[in-house]
């Protein structure tokens, strides 16, 4: 594995080797950071007006168009099959008779052969005849997917497919070798936070995220479809069937493996076969649908007692009687279902008690009367786990005796409710990503925030070794912020506490450290009061700043009551600095009009249930008050 150590922000380029120059420092970032990236020679590989695009029989839809997007958007034209260039774009995967991989070979450059699933190959370099080259190659058809963003991320073009338009020949990437691939087999989210559920239009949107962060798994459970839940024996009417079907396509078109989950465990009568064929035929549903993954979560329902009466006598009574006819339906789910329908993916379940590696008499059922060959899904030591280890990995899939899949409860805030959680992904280990078979994000109920930590997730499941949480953030405002990535930061930065991490609006806990020395006399009072008087200026400018950015447009609909309390509260502490430095120059009269002014702001401020800058401006604020009163 070859990637830079000590790296400082969201860059990849590692230092040189011995020999090898670093391309310049202007290249975008690619995000996740890749595996393993050579620098083979100095200088760029610059790409002209024009080039020809050769693709292997069959290669992906979606990668094509998006090379086709790409180029475009940098004002390079594709020229018609069969024109000669000086440049050839070559995309392809592990398809019959695919040229791409002669290519490479003619570089001079490994292929993608052996790489796990979503691996690719991405290399710069001159041929014969002085022809250059540039290679994309899958190991599969999503590793060519992958390696068609990764080229967008090196061109500069943003995830809304602007781009730098540039037809001179100066659009370009460096000679560059990107061998990548990702850590963790299955890494997205799982839709099934409790609240205010996502539109259809929330889910199209987060499907293409999705994608385009290199990201392959997405769980439909959300709490508004009573057809998962409790009318799970009822059939969808028609009106449903379409949506349904545009989210499994576009899923499909994302490279997004589109999760079924079917939770029967309220009412579900675990002895009667009926109820077995209403599930059955449920999925046959979906899977009409294109549908390819199922899942049955159990989670939520008492694990000392059955819906139904008429289990007892089969199963007996406590929870493992609980586990043993749980394991009873989903065996039958999967040697009915599962085993009979070639190309279907191992099925997945959330069992009752899903956090903890504590055995009990539930899980000692499942481990020994469950299927191996079907994936238990598991939360962490909690439902809301600080950390991760690989410990405690290797010890919950001793307990349940299972593949287990982590189901990470965050950045969901579905428990609280006046929060949104931007901060990174953290506090969780790398061991632990190499031993679970996937990794699945409950997001919030706010779509277009939630992407903020999911971008980070994003990049700690593709490479656990090389993530760095800071700089996950610093990615994920780059590329979601786009022109207002600096509005966004001080959004970000003052909504990121939460159980995984205490730390909250560093920034402005600095400056407010240094007014209150400075008000002590331990620093000049005055340039405190300046710095800390700037950034809640920035704070103010905050909702202009996000409504410039086209791309923000959702997530400013959503985020709205959040953003305008951060911009209030940046008005009150401008007030409160205000108020303290006329009290400071012993101007009575001035003190008292900001301080009465202040008042008034604090309780419009104290009618916005929305919570930012947690611990840190409600302190302050109380502080200033306190100051000035002592001052009359």
């Amino acid at each position: 594995m070859s990637h830079s150590s000590g790296r400082s922000g969201p860059g990849w380029l590692p230092p040189p080797r011995a020999g090898l120059a670093v391309a310049p420092a202007a290249v975008t970032p690619v995000w996740p950071t890749p595996q393993s990236v050579v620098l083979p020679r100095p200088g760029g590989f610059p790409l002209p007006a024009r080039v020809a695009l050769v693709t292997g029989r069959g290669a992906d839809r979606a990668a094509v168009g998006l090379v086709h997007a790409v180029l475009r958007a940098v004002g390079v034209e594709v020229l018609p099959e069969g024109r000669h260039a000086d440049t050839v774009v070559h995309l392809g995967d592990d398809a019959p008779q695919d040229p791409t991989g002669r290519v490479l070979a003619e570089l001079g450059v490994r292929g993608p052969e052996g790489l796990p699933a979503g691996g690719y190959v991405l290399a710069t370099g001159t041929g014969g005849g002085g022809v250059r080259h540039l290679v994309l190659h899958g190991v599969d058809p999503a590793g060519a997917f992958y390696a068609a963003q990764s080229l967008r991320q090196l061109l500069g073009v943003g995830p809304d497919g602007r781009g730098p338009a540039v037809s001179d020949g100066t659009a370009g990437l460096p000679w560059i070798e990107i061998r990548d691939w990702p850590d963790v087999a299955l890494r997205g989210t799982i839709e099934g936070f409790y609240g205010a559920p996502w539109s259809h239009r929330d889910r199209l949107d987060h499907l293409d995220f999705l994608g385009r962060t290199k990201q392959n798994a997405y769980v439909y459970s959300p709490k508004d479809d009573p057809y998962l839940r409790e009318r799970w024996r009822d059939r969808y009417p028609e009106d449903w069937l379409g949506p349904l079907r545009a989210l499994v396509e576009r899923a499909r078109a994302n490279h997004v493996e589109f999760t079924y989950a079917l939770s029967p465990g309220l009412t579900v009568c675990y002895s009667l076969p009926a109820d077995l064929r209403a599930l059955l035929d449920k999925f046959q549903v979906m899977w009409d649908l294109g549908v390819r993954s199922f899942a049955v979560p159990l989670d939520d329902v008492p694990i000392d007692r059955f819906p139904h009466e008429e289990d007892a006598p089969r199963f007996g009574a406590g929870e493992a009687a609980l586990g043993l006819a749980q394991s009873h339906l989903l065996n039958e789910v999967k040697r009915a279902f599962i085993d009979t329908h070639p190309g279907a993916h191992p099925l997945q379940m959330v069992p009752t008690a899903y956090a903890s590696v504590r055995d009990r008499p539930y899980k000692q059922a499942l481990r020994e009367h469950l299927d191996p060959g079907i994936v238990v899904e598991w939360t962490g030591e909690g439902v809301v786990a600080p950390l991760v280890s690989a410990e405690q990995a290797r010890a919950a899939m001793a307990t349940y005796g299972h593949q287990v899949l982590l189901w990470d409860n965050y950045p969901t805030n579905d428990y609280v409710t006046s929060r949104l959680l931007l901060g990174p992904y953290t506090g969780r280990d790398a061991g632990a990503a190499r031993l679970l078979a996937g990794i699945t994000a409950n997001p919030m109920n706010q779509e277009a925030p939630s992407r903020i930590a999911l971008f980070t997730s994003a990049g700690f499941g593709w490479n656990a070794d090389a993530y760095d949480a800071e700089a996950a953030l610093d990615a994920a405002v780059a590329d979601l912020g786009g022109s207002a990535a600096s509005a966004l930061r001080v959004l970000v930065d003052n909504s990121r506490s939460c159980e995984l991490s205490p730390t909250e609006s560093p920034a402005l806990t600095a400056l407010v450290d240094a007014f209150w020395a400075g008000w002590d006399g331990a620093v000049d009072l005055g340039a405190a009061a300046r710095d800390l008087d700037l950034y809640f200026q920035r704070m103010t400018r905050v909702p202009h700043g996000l409504a410039r950015e086209p791309g923000l447009v959702a997530f400013v609909e959503q985020a709205g009551p959040w953003i305008g309390k951060l911009a209030a509260y940046g008005r009150a502490g401008r007030t409160a600095v205000r108020t303290l430095l006329a009290v400071r120059a012993g101007d009575r009269p001035h003190a008292e009009r900001e301080a009465r002014a202040l008042g008034r702001q604090r309780r419009a401020l104290d009618a916005i249930v929305q919570q930012v800058a947690v611990g840190v401006m409600d302190p302050f604020l109380d502080r200033v008050a306190k100051e000035a009163a002592s001052a009359r």
